[in-house]
């Protein structure tokens, strides 16, 4: 990890921090683009952390079946990571349901600890978590066998309904679902485990960007069903602390839309799965602070290997970058990977035929920094389709000053000779005149007037389609 990442990492942990520490926020989603790293950044996060114990789910492995079925493996999930984790096991009841039932798991405890081993590939997991059943069922047996004389000491013709009504719900499809012995045994480990830790225990859903458009919605259905006890308990179902759903909320608005249509109240579907506001993996103060510090780090050196500034002068690079990670149209990972690395700037290079001397044109050399972070042309070009221009944070002005040493580029030698042009982009014809002669800046009209002072001309739009155009033109 280089110190970019570490850099980074330590401004989202002080900003994920004080969200979870926000009073009453039980429930968080945290949503990032896929391949920003952000399940590695939450699990690095509860891993250091002294104040959470975490629990790990992955639902993607559970995605097909009734949303009975998928309860049925959140449960399994949750005891899997519990007996995996080898968190305490005391079922010590506040009522003496546990006593009752003693007869019948002593009666059926292998039956019931083959099915959670049976259930350890269905939710994704290794089945050398077999042992870990084992010796957990083992302990929860030992410890009903202590509470077994409260059903001894029921009347014969109780005694004989019980037994009845214990012997059908092992072999009743749905009925733990019902009868809630999982979610007890899970919510008395909670809390044994909280009161042995003094740490709050959050459970954390996963991969839901990987699980299947067609799938998510009974996913999430499920789990704002089921994660919120309103007749026993205020707060998240089996007594945790906080639930964390990983996600990238822009592809679940679309699976939604998709699914529903667009008149769908999206945000009234959302908005029970989080207590106050959604957590932005990235947010613009931190997209802000990893653009400057990647930038800041690459030694920009000339042929003869002499520092030069021209690279990031006036701050093109920078706002280019950060608008494509405000988009979510570039992987961190990539682009992180220039963190501290030399880049060479060319004096000279071959656009379209023609060689262009890049101290005249500077642009050459930035839009081919670029490329190389992002990887190639056509991938630049693929990410900046994807910048939204109604979001854009420059203003017009400078997007003016962006724009123009594209167009001279692209334009040059069409033809060569003369220094006004006229040529199309989006369908419009403008005109453009190098106005190098007698010191003039250069300008660019349409039907007549400065398009700064056109209304229907959206600046952000025209920005956007001069990158294109420029690397259209490339060889």
């Amino acid at each position: 990890m280089n110190n970019l990442d570490l850099s980074l990492i330590k401004e989202l942990t002080k900003s994920f921090t004080e969200h979870l520490e926000i009073e009453n926020n039980q429930r968080i989603i945290l949503s990032g683009k896929f391949g920003t790293g952000k399940s590695t950044f939450v699990n690095n996060f509860f891993s250091d952390s002294g104040k959470y114990n975490a629990v790990y789910l992955f639902p993607v492995n559970y995605s097909v079946g009734s949303n009975e079925d998928i309860f049925k493996y959140i449960k399994y999930d949750i005891l899997l990571e519990l007996f995996s984790k080898k968190y305490p096991i005391e079922v010590i009841p506040k009522l003496d349901i546990w006593g009752k039932l003693a007869s019948f798991f002593h009666k059926n405890s292998t039956t019931m600890a083959a099915s959670y081993i049976a259930a350890i590939p269905g939710v994704g997991k290794e089945i050398t978590l077999a042992s870990s059943v084992l010796a957990a069922w083992n302990e929860i047996v030992i410890q009903l066998d202590s509470l077994k004389s409260s059903k001894d000491n029921l009347p014969p013709s109780d005694l004989e309904a019980f037994e009845k009504f214990t012997e059908t719900i092992i072999n009743k499809e749905g009925s733990l679902y019902e009868f809630g012995i999982e979610t007890m045994l899970i919510r008395n480990m909670l809390e044994k485990k909280q009161k042995d830790d003094k740490k709050e225990n959050v459970l954390i859903i996963d991969d839901l960007d990987r699980i299947d458009p067609e799938h998510i919605f009974r996913i999430f259905n499920v789990f704002g069903t089921h994660f919120n006890d309103q007749k026993n308990y205020v707060g998240n179902k089996f007594g945790f602390d906080k639930v964390v759903m990983i996600c990238d909320i822009d592809n679940v608005r679309s699976f939604f839309h998709h699914k529903y249509g667009h008149e769908g109240d999206f945000s009234g579907y959302i908005d029970k799965f989080y207590s106050h506001n959604i957590f932005s993996y990235l947010d613009f103060e931190a997209i802000n602070y990893f653009s400057r510090k990647l930038l800041s780090s690459i030694n920009v050196i000339d042929q003869n290997e002499r520092k030069t500034n021209t690279l990031f002068n006036d701050g093109f690079v920078f706002e280019i970058v950060r608008e494509l990670i405000i988009n979510r149209a570039v992987n961190l990972r990539n682009i992180s990977k220039w963190h501290g690395k030399t880049y060479v700037f060319k004096k000279y290079s071959h656009v379209n035929d023609h060689h262009l001397n890049t101290e005249i044109y500077p642009i050459i050399n930035k839009m081919d920094f670029l490329c190389e972070v992002i990887g190639h042309k056509v991938d630049l070009i693929g990410a900046i389709k994807k910048i939204n221009t109604s979001k854009m944070l420059l203003d017009p002005k400078t997007m003016m000053d962006y724009a123009l040493p594209l167009i001279e580029v692209f334009t040059y030698g069409n033809p060569p000779e003369h220094d006004i042009i006229s040529f199309k982009l989006d369908g419009l014809t403008f005109v453009f005149n190098r106005g190098k002669e007698d010191g003039k800046a250069s300008s660019l009209t349409y039907k007549g007037e400065n398009i700064l002072q056109v209304y229907e001309i959206d600046m952000g739009s025209f920005l956007k389609n001069c990158l294109i155009e420029y690397l259209i033109y490339l060889n």
